[in-house]
């Protein structure tokens, strides 16, 4: 009698056990894959104040000549500041393409200045992101290029989000990925064409660089990506 008490309690062990790993196994993948649900009414909630205060409205060509790289990637961890006397938030990026610059990491670290709800607007977890990136090798860390404009959301069906709220950008939502891919290429073949119009940029970065060097190939991995999707 005992010893078929004991099979009956380890049975029900070990059904509980199965049960708690199958409720386990599928809360982490939720985690994994879950998508931030991004509209135009968060875009209005997290848009930075800061951005009023601008000379300019950001473009294509101004952020791309801020810019020391333009990357696609996944946020794969959200953290605190890197920097102990500053409020921020880090996230770590897992690269999964380049299209303009130098390569970058697999795995980088983005930093933006304030906390979730004030500032710049801030990813979430598993977001997939086209940035574009100032570095700063002495720390190394990236930072947005120009705030808001520097960085889209590729949502879930492969089209796009918009952070910053100027309609020159908010046209891009729910547009396909390779639209952007071609507004930047565009964007960047106009820099190289107008030369004067850029060369006394104020701290350009790497992709202007390459740009206005008529030796370099910089456009070339971008030209493959809008051509292959095409």
């Amino acid at each position: 009698m005992k010893s078929k008490r004991k099979r009956v309690l380890l049975a029900v062990v070990g059904t509980a056990v199965l049960l708690a790993a199958g409720v386990f196994g599928v809360w982490q993948y939720r985690r994994a894959t879950w998508r931030y649900p991004y509209s135009p009414e968060t875009r209005q909630l997290h848009y930075s104040e800061a951005m009023m205060s601008f000379v300019y409205f950001p473009s294509m060509e101004t952020t791309l000549r801020f810019a020391d790289n333009v990357v696609r990637g996944v946020v794969t961890e959200v953290g605190e500041s890197p920097f102990a006397d500053a409020s921020g938030m880090s996230f770590s990026i897992r690269v999964k393409e380049t299209l303009l610059g130098a390569p970058t990491p697999d795995t980088l670290t983005l930093y933006i200045s304030g906390d979730r709800e004030s500032g710049v607007a801030k990813p979430h977890q598993n977001d997939d992101l086209v940035l574009f990136l100032i570095y700063y090798p002495d720390y190394e860390i990236y930072q947005l290029a120009e705030r808001e404009a520097a960085m889209f959301a590729v949502m879930p069906g492969n089209t796009l989000y918009a952070f910053y709220t100027h309609p020159s950008f908010v046209e891009y939502d729910n547009r396909p990925v390779n639209d952007l891919y071609t507004s930047i290429l565009e964007a960047a073949i106009n820099i190289r064409d107008n030369p004067d119009e850029y060369e006394d940029t104020f701290a350009p970065g790497d992709i202007l660089d390459g740009l206005l060097d008529p030796q370099s190939d910089i456009l070339s991995p971008l030209e493959s990506i809008v051509e292959s999707a095409s």
